[in-house]
């Protein structure tokens, strides 16, 4: 069995809902999210992990209908449509997932330069807000 999460580093109440999964990826590391974890973390709990890999036999609905966001780079996606289709297949895991993709954005800066990371932030903080109230997760 390959490990999902060699580090961890969780923030934000422990009681709340949605709970948000932030992974390191493009070599970045967990710690890459650091601007936008904190702000995440003001409303519910989130946790950022380093991914060791993507275990073999992920298929389409494998996490039923748990909320899941999978957040893409505009620039990265545009520059490599295998991307862009690993990420809408990302999405298909759940029957409630979303793919929401950051305009303009590099992977890295999506992280780490501060327009990209609020907007970043931004697209998790709607789709918690649309968990929240019951509503179908909507691309925007």
């Amino acid at each position: 069995m390959v490990p999902y999460c060699c580090s961890a580093q969780a923030q934000g109440p422990a009681a709340s809902s949605p709970t948000v999964v932030l992974e390191g990826g493009a070599g970045l590391g967990s710690v890459s999210w650091g601007w936008v974890q904190p702000r995440i973390a003001q409303t519910t709990r989130v946790l950022a992990y380093d991914r060791a890999d993507i275990p073999a036999g992920t298929r389409a609905g494998r996490l039923g209908a748990k909320p899941l966001i999978v957040l893409g780079a505009g620039q990265t996606l545009a520059q490599d449509p295998v991307f862009m289709d690993l990420h809408r297949e990302l999405a298909r895991l759940s029957t409630n997932g979303v793919h929401r993709v950051v305009e303009g954005a590099s992977h890295g800066a999506m992280v780490l330069e501060a327009q990209y990371a609020d907007a970043s932030a931004a697209a998790i903080e709607d789709v918690v807000h649309q968990v929240r109230e019951a509503q179908e997760l909507s691309v925007h």
